[in-house]
């Protein structure tokens, strides 16, 4: 299991409703994978730090990740690719 933490993003325009996780082997992310979608409470305040757990991860593999906003307008351009996380190494 990997926790991936980021900070959420403001919004200029219309407010952003949630975030998607893309998962990749490689730092390049030429294969990524969407393996979350977070979708925000708009009865809750907007949270700078978001989290999400990715299981099941593969062990004393690399797992990259990054990140978009999606509001009514739609998606944003990808964040950029997250250190390497390697579990049971």
């Amino acid at each position: 299991m990997i926790n991936v933490s980021f900070e959420g993003s403001k919004s200029s325009g219309s407010p952003v409703v949630g975030y998607r996780i893309y998962h990749a082997n490689t730092p390049a992310m030429k294969e990524c994978f969407l393996v979350g979608e977070i979708k925000l409470d708009p009865s809750q305040p907007e949270s700078n730090q978001i989290k999400f757990t990715y299981d099941p991860a593969e062990l004393r593999v690399a797992h990259h990740f990054k990140v978009t906003a999606f509001n009514a307008m739609g998606e944003s351009p990808h964040s950029e690719v997250s250190d390497k996380a390697i579990i049971g190494n």
